[in-house]
């Protein structure tokens, strides 16, 4: 099974092209098929680049993760709310014969997402689907 995780803000277009501009390594903005409730615009995301972690030790691959991003959280912090979402994503792909693994999260992993004012979101989708995006 392969896991990757990265941080994930969602908002609105202009939301996230001030945040583009903090010139955060790696990072990149796209619009969401998701349409905004009322408003006839879509939501747009910031992502920094996915980054791979050991299965038998995941919580110190999201720690570092947290730690190499964490002098831009006050900023990242300001794109939170009305709607807008900052996410520590989780994706877990696995293979047919196989099961997605639990999670341990270490108190300072977590406290890590607390400063950022993230919440985590853990999906488990078939590996048929990284093999796509290729």
């Amino acid at each position: 099974m392969r896991t990757e995780v990265y941080i994930r803000i969602v908002n609105d277009e202009a939301s996230i092209r001030m945040l583009d501009g903090l010139k955060v390594p790696g990072a990149t903005v796209a619009q969401l098929r998701a349409p905004r409730e009322g408003t006839g615009e879509r939501w747009w995301h910031w992502v920094t680049p996915p980054v791979a972690l050991d299965s038998d030790n995941m919580d110190i691959g999201i720690r570092s993760l947290l730690h190499r991003y964490r002098v831009f959280f006050p900023e990242l912090r300001k794109y939170k709310g009305d709607g807008a979402d900052i996410d520590l994503e989780l994706v877990a792909f696995y293979e047919e014969d196989t099961r997605p693994e639990g999670l341990y999260l270490s108190s300072e992993t977590i406290s890590l997402l607390n400063e950022l004012g993230a919440a985590l979101d853990y999906d488990a989708v078939p590996a048929v689907f990284l093999n796509s995006k290729k």
